[in-house]
């Protein structure tokens, strides 16, 4: 019979004084302000200070890369090749605009005749030449 009257009774609940309440006012307000101030102040801090650490570690991946490029021996042979392909590129265009070829194109010659070169001094050649060509 006790223990069934015992299980009627009903309990008050927390928030029935009004103490409780108060309390549970204050520690929400107090939980609201944390929050706020976490997103405010803290979260954007931990972001910048991410970010910066993250391109801090990729800036020490990209210069540990450079630094074992440089230090290798073979990059300095493709360095070296790479120039000479590069002399090499620039002197063959300072060939082909060789200024003789160009003034020969605009003239009208056909780009397989060559050019014979002007000897001085030899007369005697320039007068068989003649003396053929007027036969």
């Amino acid at each position: 019979m006790i223990n069934t009257t015992m299980d009627k009774m009903k309990t008050p609940g927390w928030f029935s004084e009004p103490k409780n309440i108060a309390t549970t006012i204050i520690a929400l307000s107090l939980a609201a302000g944390l929050t706020y101030g976490f997103l405010t102040f803290v979260l954007p801090w931990l972001v910048t200070v991410t970010w910066n650490l993250v391109n801090l570690v990729i800036g020490g991946v990209v210069l540990g890369f450079l630094l074992m490029i440089v230090s290798s021996k073979k990059f300095w042979r493709t360095l070296k090749y790479f120039s000479e392909f590069i002399a090499n590129y620039t002197i063959g265009l300072a060939i082909e605009l060789n200024p003789v070829r160009v003034s020969a194109k605009t003239r009208g010659f056909h780009a397989s005749t060559k050019v014979q070169p002007v000897r001085v001094g030899d007369d005697e050649d320039d007068d068989q030449d003649e003396a053929a060509s007027a036969l």
